[in-house]
C-alpha cells in the first residue's frame, strides 16, 4: 500500500547489502564444527581470534578444506534434506528427483557448497542446518539423546560466537557499488535519515569497521561513505545508525524496522528498504515498509519473490531514483522503478 506522503528515509538491511559475508559466515560455522569435534584446540582458537601468523595459516587451511573436501555426512531426516536442497534448486526439481535423487545430487557438492546452502534465516536456522549437514550423522554425535544434543548445540553456538569476528574480518568484502549508492542516499537524505537493521550485535559492527578495533589500527572493511564512528554524541557521523537485534534490545527484525522508524520520527510507510533474504523481506512486510527492494548477487539462492522489485549485482542500476528522493512520494518512486523494470534493468514482482 503506497501512501501520499514524501519518501522520508531508508531503513535497510546491512549484511548482504553493504558487505558480502555469507561465505565468511559459513567458514566460521565450519570452524566451530571442527572445534566441537575436537579438531581445533583452545590454543588453536586463541591463535585464530588473535589473527596471528599461525591463526591466519589455520584459517587458510580450513578454507581450502571446505573448498576441496567432501567430509560431510548428509542428513538422514527427509525434512532436513529437503530444506537444504530447496534453497538451491526449488520445489519443482526437488519433487521430481525424490529423496534418493536429491542425495545423489548433493553428494557431488563440496563442503563449501553445503555450508553456503545452510545460510539464511536466523542464527538458529544456520546453526541447525550446519548441525544436520556436518554433525548429525558424524561419529560421536549420531546417538545423542535430545538433552545431549541440545547441550552440544549450545556449545556449537558458543564456539561460533567466539570465532565469528576473525572470520568476518578476514572474509567479508564490501559491495562497492552498493556502498556508492548509499553514499548518494546520504547526500540526499542525510545520514540521520538512513538506518541499518541487522541480526548481528553492535560489537560485531564495531569489530568490522571501527578504527579502534583491537585487531588493527585501520578499518578492516572500507566504506564508500566515511569512517565508522560510535561516539554517542554523534552516532551518525560518516556511518548510519544501526539497530542490532543481536543486542537483545529488540525482539526480531520486524521490531528493528519499527524501532528505527520511531527513532527517526516517521512511519515505516514513509520509508523504503533493501533486503537480500527471504526472512528479511518478510520482516519488512510485517513492519509495513512502503517499498521493498530485493537485492541478489549472482550466487544468491534466496527467494526474493515477495519483494516489490529485485535488483541484481549492484544497486547503482537504480541510482536515478536518489535524485530529489526526499521530494518524491512513494508512488513517484514506484513509477520510476516501474520504468526501469519495463526496460529490463531490474525485476518487478
Amino acid at each position: 500500500m503506497y501512501v501520499n506522503t514524501y519518501m522520508k528515509a531508508v531503513v535497510s538491511d546491512f549484511d548482504g547489502i553493504l558487505i558480502e559475508s555469507e561465505a565468511a559466515k559459513a567458514i566460521g560455522w565450519y570452524a566451530a564444527v571442527k572445534r566441537l569435534k575436537g579438531d581445533l584446540t583452545d590454543e588453536d582458537v586463541e591463535n585464530i581470534i588473535a589473527l596471528n601468523d599461525r591463526g591466519q595459516n589455520m584459517v587458510n587451511v580450513i578454507i581450502e578444506e571446505l573448498k576441496s573436501e567432501q567430509n560431510s555426512v548428509l542428513p538422514k531426516e527427509v525434512e532436513s534434506m529437503h530444506r537444504l536442497y530447496r534453497r538451491e534448486e526449488g520445489e519443482d526439481k526437488m519433487s521430481k528427483l525424490g529423496i534418493e535423487g536429491i542425495k545423489s545430487e548433493l553428494k557431488g557438492k563440496s563442503d563449501m557448497d553445503l555450508a553456503l546452502w545452510c545460510a539464511g534465516g536466523t542464527t538458529e536456522d544456520f546453526r541447525d542446518n550446519i548441525w544436520n549437514v556436518f554433525l548429525a550423522e558424524a561419529e560421536g554425535f549420531r546417538d545423542l539423546t535430545q538433552k545431549q544434543r541440545e547441550e552440544k548445540l549450545r556449545e556449537l553456538l558458543g564456539y561460533r560466537t567466539d570465532l565469528k569476528a576473525p572470520f568476518m574480518i578476514l572474509g567479508a568484502k564490501p559491495i562497492e557499488g552498493n556502498q556508492r549508492f548509499f553514499g548518494r542516499l546520504f547526500d540526499v537524505l542525510g545520514t540521520d535519515k538512513v538506518a541499518l537493521v541487522n541480526q548481528s550485535t553492535s560489537e560485531s559492527i564495531k569489530n568490522l569497521f571501527d578504527i579502534g578495533s583491537h585487531w588493527s589500527t585501520e578499518p578492516r572493511i572500507p566504506t564508500a561513505f566515511g569512517e565508522y564512528n560510535p561516539r554517542k554524541e554523534d552516532p551518525c557521523y560518516g556511518f548510519p545508525r544501526t539497530f542490532n537485534v543481536g543486542d537483545k534490545k529488540l525482539n526480531d527484525k520486524t521490531d528493528a524496522y519499527k524501532k528505527a522508524c520511531e527513532v527517526m520520527g516517521m512511519e515505516p510507510s514513509e520509508t523504503m528498504t533493501f533486503e537480500d533474504t527471504t526472512s528479511g523481506i518478510e520482516a519488512a512486510i510485517r513492519a509495513n515498509v512502503s517499498i521493498i527492494i530485493g537485492f541478489n548477487l549472482a550466487e544468491s539462492t534466496q527467494n526474493l519473490s515477495n519483494a516489490h522489485y529485485v535488483v541484481g549485482n549492484t544497486l547503482e542500476k537504480i541510482s536515478s531514483i536518489t535524485t530529489g528522493l526526499n521530494d518524491k512520494t512513494p508512488e513517484q518512486v514506484r513509477r520510476e522503478l516501474d520504468v526501469l523494470a519495463g526496460e529490463s534493468v531490474i525485476g518487478k514482482n
